[in-house]
């Protein structure tokens, strides 16, 4: 079993999709039902866009064992840098050498924690939003 983030009830009443060119980068289409009450793309729709977003690559860290093991986030670090508008990216970050000791030590022990870093921009590349979203991921018991 294989999970497409983008088909998560929550992700699909914001109409967050997979960006055409950039697999790994999330979109939210402007839209009046995200505005806040003074017209820019509310927090909450933010913050999920680059939850999305992080989400997409733990899974994709994973591959196919995803569905052997229970991912749940545990913290995230935000921070809003400047408002809002029009449609919105969000893409990941989080280096080769984190990955590898990360599944290091989820290998060893059967659990880890792998920190993800989001930045979310408008479509002139403004940063609007940075975060860090620290998963914990453990072998499925269930």
């Amino acid at each position: 079993m294989s999970l497409d983030i983008t088909t998560l009830p929550f992700a699909q009443l914001l109409g967050i999709h997979r960006h055409a060119e950039e697999p790994r980068t999330m979109v939210l289409p402007a839209s009046a039902d995200c505005a806040n009450h003074i017209g820019t793309v509310h927090a909450g729709a933010l913050y999920t866009l680059a939850e999305c977003c992080s989400g997409n690559r733990i899974i994709e860290v994973f591959g196919p064992r995803f569905a052997d093991v229970l991912t749940v986030l545990r913290r995230a670090e935000v921070k809003y840098r400047s408002a809002a508008t029009g449609t919105l990216q969000a893409r990941p970050a989080v280096s080769d050498e984190a990955v590898e000791a990360f599944l290091d030590t989820f290998n060893s022990r059967g659990r880890a924690l792998l920190p993800i870093d989001a930045v979310v921009t408008m479509a002139d590349d403004t940063r609007v939003m940075q975060a860090t979203f620290q998963w914990y991921v453990t072998e499925d018991a269930g």
